[in-house]
């Protein structure tokens, strides 16, 4: 069994990482969950293993090899990650996962990657389960993971003792002190690009700020969409060589998928 505590409102669409066409939502209508000003829980260490942000990550496998990586967590309890093999380990391509926060400072998460051979191709799959701990300060954690490998013909390789470590990066905003850009904001955003290639979405994840916009670019031999999770935006069908666009100006994180094939999956995030 899992449990899930739901302390703001809002509409939250959910799905089976393993089995992606599993879908359910769940709408909370109040705050009745939140915790109460006066709670231990919203003292100054509450938000201790709150792992919400962009880290640095470093995952020792010693039966698979050893990799650094850069993760998203969002607040839905989803993250994307993207891996960079150190040494001789063989290439993942992008990862994505659930987490949950537990009490003092615990935290438990699934990660599943795309295995991948020399020449970028799909070679297998990664599953992680993953427990461990958030600093006191909420700047780093450290955690050990089990999980296996399963290869493209189902052949299944066990990890007993993987290791991972976090840091969190943290993002600014650059403040512009030109006059006539501040004058004119609008003009001056540069859109963010995502590449549709070998049936995935490059980069997985997208961070902008409010107004900015999002050029989707087919560079595959297939036809595909980006398709909110929520139904916030579609981009219709983009064939190969064209592109969509969609302009974000409300704050939040959105999911989303192609709809032709639902396991390449993306996330806008709207500062």
């Amino acid at each position: 069994s899992g449990v899930a505590t739901f302390a703001a409102a809002g509409t939250f669409a959910y799905q089976c990482n393993f089995h992606p066409e599993m879908r359910g939502t769940v709408v909370v209508a109040g705050e009745a969950n939140a915790p109460s000003p006066a709670s231990p829980a919203a003292g100054p260490d509450a938000a201790a293993n709150d792992l919400v942000g962009v880290w640095r990550l470093t995952l020792d496998a010693p039966e698979f090899g050893r990799y650094e990586a850069v993760a998203t967590f969002h607040p839905d309890g989803s993250f994307a990650t993207v891996f960079a093999p150190t040494g001789s380990a063989p290439p993942l391509g992008a990862g994505q996962g659930v987490w949950e926060a537990g009490p003092d400072g615990g935290y438990r998460l699934t990660v599943v990657a795309l295995a991948l051979d020399d020449a970028g191709r799909f070679a297998g799959t990664l599953t992680l389960r993953e427990s461990g701990q958030v600093d006191a300060g909420g700047d780093a954690f450290a955690g050990s993971a089990r999980g296996d490998i399963v290869d493209a013909s189902g052949s299944a390789q066990t990890i007993d003792d993987a290791t991972t470590r976090g840091t969190r990066i943290t993002l600014a905003a650059a403040e512009n002190t030109d006059p006539a850009v501040q004058a004119t904001p609008a003009a001056a955003a540069t859109p963010s690009e995502v590449t549709i290639r070998d049936f995935a979405f490059e980069p997985p994840t997208v961070e902008i700020a409010a107004g900015a916009t999002v050029v989707w670019r087919n560079a595959g031999n297939a036809p595909h969409t980006a398709t909110a999770s929520d139904g916030a935006f579609d981009t219709g069908r983009i064939d190969p060589g064209q592109e969509a666009t969609v302009t974000f100006d409300t704050a939040g994180s959105f999911a989303y998928r192609c709809a032709f094939h639902p396991n390449m999956k993306g996330t806008i995030v709207v500062r």
